[in-house]
């Protein structure tokens, strides 16, 4: 479009699939989150879509250019959207995530539907709890790939041990892939924490810095919490 400063991005875990649609019209309610964006970090979002784009149809998307870049709104808040689309690319997500991990002081929270997480990973979440760090992970107990389901709780015992809390989601299947840390430092996309996510899919996901919408993301994680269980170890082991 040629009024760049209309275009919207939508960034999340969401698929456009029949499994997302309520159960009173025939769906499994599928729980996921998607955020939108206006402003300058759409621009990056359709480079982002037309180079992925051109890769896969070897067609142009933009034969006549890009879109301009839409001017930062008024009351806008800082936000990233960052792919995995270019090889030398693929870590700045995750590189994204472990800075924020590393400097955390109060509040980690996690949602992820497939939760087999790097080593690197693996180890800033424990180093985090030990810091006095509350770290919590959601995750689901219905999910689409069974073998990741086994994958994930063979990481619960010493997570637990170390005092993080984890929650199973007792809903529908739980596909969102969202964080917050330190109530500020949030993030919504479509990047696992697994092996695939990391090497191989592409994936887009959205860092937003603002207390007013890690305020919300809390309220949201409050919510999924409620409609959880929280493992314990003894009854774990």
């Amino acid at each position: 479009r040629d009024a760049a400063s209309s275009i919207t991005g939508l960034v999340g875990g969401m698929n456009l699939s029949d499994e997302y649609a309520p159960v009173a019209e025939g769906g499994q309610g599928w729980h996921d989150v998607q955020i939108e964006i206006r402003g300058p970090e759409v621009s990056d979002l359709v480079t982002l879509f037309a180079e992925t784009w051109e890769q896969e149809e070897d067609d142009p998307l933009f034969p006549k250019g890009l879109p301009h870049r839409p001017a930062a709104l008024p009351h806008g808040v800082p936000v990233a959207a960052i792919g995995s689309n270019r090889r030398k690319k693929r870590k700045e997500i995750s590189q994204a995530y472990l800075h924020a991990l590393l400097n955390a002081q109060r509040r980690v929270w996690i949602t992820n539907a497939y939760f087999v997480p790097s080593l690197r990973f693996h180890r800033a979440i424990r180093h985090a709890a030990a810091r006095g760090v509350d770290v919590r992970i959601l995750a689901p107990v219905k999910t689409d790939v069974r073998p990741i389901y086994y994958a994930s709780r063979a990481l619960f015992d010493g997570l637990l041990r170390r005092g993080i809390r984890i929650f199973e989601f007792q809903g529908s299947v739980l596909h969102s892939k969202t964080n917050v840390i330190e109530g500020e430092w949030s993030s919504v996309g479509s990047y696992n924490l697994d092996h695939l996510s990391i090497l191989h899919n592409l994936e887009v996901t959205a860092i937003v810095l603002d207390k007013a919408f890690g305020a919300r993301m809390e309220e949201l994680f409050e919510a999924d919490f409620a409609v959880s269980k929280e493992v314990n170890l003894q009854e774990w082991r």
